[in-house]
């Protein structure tokens, strides 16, 4: 009985470890434990069996029991209890490499309670002491976890809530804010639910993570947004598509808005055949403290009002455009042509999707402020001016 008890824990194990329900070197291990305890012991009692019966059968032969033959039984006894040994270890090991209990893609121990195997998005929880989980995508909504500095999580969707403070992504320069939150993966399925609960401590309700406290581990991209999903949705919108406020050319400002957007970024495309070098390059609009050491910009310039990053609470957002110093000098014509982005940003490095954006063609002469075109250059890739619009620069 032991021995089957033993071989059907490490079915399940092998199935529960890859469904993710059981998971962390520890709560594996105690599993490796107890399956290797059963198997011991049902084989061990099955080889005693058979080792007994063996003498048995010798002690009422004609010959009377042979005790040369007796005490060789007892010793193939001692050793397959030895192979058997080895067998259960090189099993458990053989596991532990093909199926190990944190995959060999992620770089730290899991945090207790928060499954990596089959997560969309994972990250390091980075807070100073650790980081808190809550109810929902809010500081006003009560903590429902926490988990300590430098474990890895998995993460199965995110909502947008309140904004928080990115202090990796945000300079003295340049202001960040995250508007994600991202929701800790667990088992959807109620019986599944309720084993993951009892064998790795998994907690049986969302748990809302905000992005500024979490370093990632794998692509943004493979988090999908949880919409419907969200507990406020209706209060967290997407933000709306960006128009284009105004340039003021004298001051060299251009702004941009969205509705709920919290961060906006700016980037120019710069084709490689309207006037400028032979490769087509995407600059984000942004200017730091190297631009004062190049004499690109003064040192009053770099700052966070003159910057992409943080938006109005209107999703307002104006940046300063040293087309004069950049541009400019690099023309090789006449005029040039040029495609100017503004989009809402999610968070540092992370753009809302570039159906959002706003574009607009301006042509750029030695001689005067640049002018919109009625037509602009197209032909780049969206995504990645989008990226470098939201670019952190850190």
């Amino acid at each position: 009985m032991a021995l089957v008890l033993g071989l059907l824990g490490l079915v399940a194990r092998i199935v529960f470890v890859r469904g993710g329900i059981l998971y962390g070197a520890s709560a594996v291990a105690r599993v490796d434990a107890l399956v290797a305890s059963l198997v011991a012991l049902g084989a061990a009692l099955a080889v005693l069996a058979w080792a007994l019966g063996s003498v048995a059968v010798a002690a009422g032969s004609p010959s009377g029991g042979d005790e040369p033959r007796a005490v060789e039984r007892w010793s193939e006894l001692v050793s397959a209890s030895v192979a058997l040994g080895s067998v259960i270890a090189a099993v458990i090991t053989f596991l532990n490499l093909v199926l190990p209990a944190v995959p060999a893609s992620v770089a730290t121990e899991p945090c207790a309670g928060a499954p990596v195997r089959h997560s969309r998005y994972i990250g390091l929880s980075a807070g100073t002491e650790g980081v808190n989980s809550r109810s929902g995508p809010s500081r006003g909504h009560e903590p429902n976890g926490r988990f300590p500095k430098g474990c890895s999580i998995g993460f199965e969707f995110f909502c947008l809530g309140d904004p928080v403070l990115d202090e990796v992504g945000s300079t003295d320069e340049i202001t960040w804010v995250t508007s994600r939150w991202l929701v800790v993966s667990r088992q959807r399925s109620p019986f599944a639910a309720w084993l993951a609960a009892r064998v790795s401590g998994e907690i049986r309700e969302d748990r809302y993570v905000s992005d500024a406290y979490v370093t990632p581990q794998s692509s943004y991209d493979e988090l999908p947004y949880g919409a419907a999903r969200c507990s406020d949705g209706n209060r967290f919108p997407m933000p709306g598509k960006a128009t284009w406020v105004s340039f003021d050319a004298e001051r060299k400002i251009l702004t941009a808005k969205a509705d709920h957007a919290r961060n906006m970024g700016f980037a120019v495309y710069v084709p490689g055949d309207v006037g400028f070098d032979d490769v087509p390059r995407y600059l984000q609009i942004y200017t730091s403290l190297a631009d004062v050491a190049a004499g690109v910009a003064t040192k009053e310039e770099p700052s966070p009002e003159n910057n992409p990053g943080q938006a109005s609470p209107e999703g307002g957002k104006s940046v300063l455009w040293r087309y004069d110093r950049t541009l400019v000098k690099e023309l090789r014509a006449s005029r040039g042509e040029v495609t100017v982005m503004a989009i809402p940003c999610l968070a540092d490095n992370i753009p809302a999707s570039t159906d959002l954006a706003a574009y607009k063609g301006y042509v750029v002469t030695r001689d005067s402020v640049p002018v919109p075109a009625p037509a602009h250059p197209d032909d780049f890739d969206k995504e990645q001016l989008a990226r470098i619009a939201c670019s952190a620069n850190t």
